[in-house]
């Protein structure tokens, strides 16, 4: 179950309020960032590279988000942000770097 302030910070990255999800880690210190949600178990981590939020992804990896933990399918936040890419035609790989699935 995702308790009241886990579900702060999930609204905030799914808003990609960068600036209320800063202060909102800072005044709670304490927080456990590495908590799953939803069918996919996802992290705030997971969510924020599926939306390719730089800053947000960037925030929480600072605050302790575990750039290792996996959803339901197995899926890391790092495959979650190679998919997105991929999808949306990002250039910067190499074609030797990318394997079909």
């Amino acid at each position: 179950m995702v308790k009241r302030k886990q579900r702060r910070v999930l609204r905030y990255v799914e808003e990609g309020s960068l600036m209320k999800l800063k202060y909102f880690l800072r005044k709670h210190k304490d927080l456990e960032l590495n908590f799953t949600q939803g069918k996919k178990h996802r992290s705030p981590l997971h969510i924020a590279c599926s939306h390719g939020d730089d800053a947000v992804l960037r925030l929480l990896l600072k605050h302790g988000a575990d750039p290792l933990q996996t959803d339901r399918n197995g899926d890391t936040p790092l495959h979650l942000a190679a998919k997105r890419a991929l999808k949306h035609g990002k250039r910067g790989t190499r074609p030797s770097l990318v394997c079909d699935p």
